[in-house]
């Protein structure tokens, strides 16, 4: 059966336009790089890369939330590593007033160091981190302490004692970290009404140093010892905080990584098999030109002989 001259000619400019279409295209994943660029060319490679895009913005705000959390536990270890500076200078001056060769004017000027100290372990415990106190848990908009100046002929230099009427007795909040992990980076409340123990005992050894009580001295002394403790402990439990935050935040850029190669792998091209590809198609093509042409120059007469 002969087929009409139309037909071929048809099919011959049709092969020819799927061939040049397909070359297009590869030049086109050449050029850019990318093996999908519309929906239409892979809808199930789209979906995916949609899917891995969207939980790449997630892990990306978890790692935000880690570096937050992370800012606030380092500066809270900052704030207590000073508190164990001030606590370490007391002690030294605890010692140096305790025994009997220290005279009444001798602790009288250790007792204006310690008054330095106090000012500066109640500024310490008000430290803050982007406008949020670190050591008054979920009342972290107001300080946690101040000067108690309540006494005659007492000053902001000379506090009769730590006021903690703002302090409050609930933790910090959590952030975010995971879908199933929320952590507070904030210092307990329980240690943070420790702090509060600490500057009295500081005011406590000064008061004792101005009587020249070397009796109650050393019994500061000991509840100072106490404190500090309290304070080291407080800095090893944020310490340990961190660290699981330094591995948090390793876990969430390896997962970064690895979503942005599986991205990479949906919508990269490869070039190694693209240049085959597109050589494959360019020999097709020359191939389907040829034989057109060999085809459409048969007429009516060719079949007549």
């Amino acid at each position: 059966m002969r087929i009409p001259n139309l037909t071929i000619s048809d099919a011959v400019v049709s092969r020819l336009n799927v061939l040049r279409g397909k070359q297009n295209e590869i030049n086109q994943q050449l050029a850019t790089g990318q093996r999908v660029t519309l929906a239409s060319e892979d809808p199930a490679a789209v979906s995916r890369i949609m899917t891995l895009r969207s939980e790449v913005a997630v892990t990306q705000q978890y790692s935000r939330n880690v570096d937050l959390a992370t800012g606030i536990s380092q500066a809270t270890g900052s704030a207590l590593t000073s508190l164990v500076e001030i606590s370490s200078r007391a002690g030294e001056l605890a010692a140096l007033t305790s025994g009997g060769t220290a005279s009444a004017a001798e602790r009288t000027s250790y007792a204006v160091e310690l008054n330095q100290l106090i000012s500066q372990a109640i500024e310490a415990g008000n430290s803050r981190f982007n406008g949020q106190y670190l050591f008054n848990g979920i009342n972290s908009e107001n300080a946690p302490f101040a000067a108690d100046v309540s006494g005659v002929g007492d000053s902001v230099d000379h506090p009769t004692g730590v006021d903690l009427t703002n302090l409050s007795a609930t933790d910090g909040n959590t952030i975010q970290l995971s879908d199933s992990l929320a952590v507070s980076p904030y210092s307990r409340a329980v240690n943070n009404a420790k702090i509060g123990t600490f500057v009295t005992n500081l005011v406590v050894l000064r008061n004792a140093m101005e009587a020249n009580d070397t009796t109650a001295i050393a019994t500061a002394r000991r509840g100072l010892a106490t404190s500090e403790g309290d304070v080291i402990n407080s800095l090893a439990e944020n310490s340990a905080g961190r660290g699981r935050l330094e591995s948090i935040k390793t876990a969430a850029d390896q997962r970064f990584t690895d979503l942005n190669g599986l991205i990479g792998r949906e919508t990269d091209v490869d070039i190694a098999q693209s240049m085959v590809d597109l050589t494959k198609t360019q020999t097709a093509y020359q191939a389907a030109l040829q034989a057109g042409a060999q085809i459409l120059k048969l007429s009516l007469l060719d079949y007549v002989r």
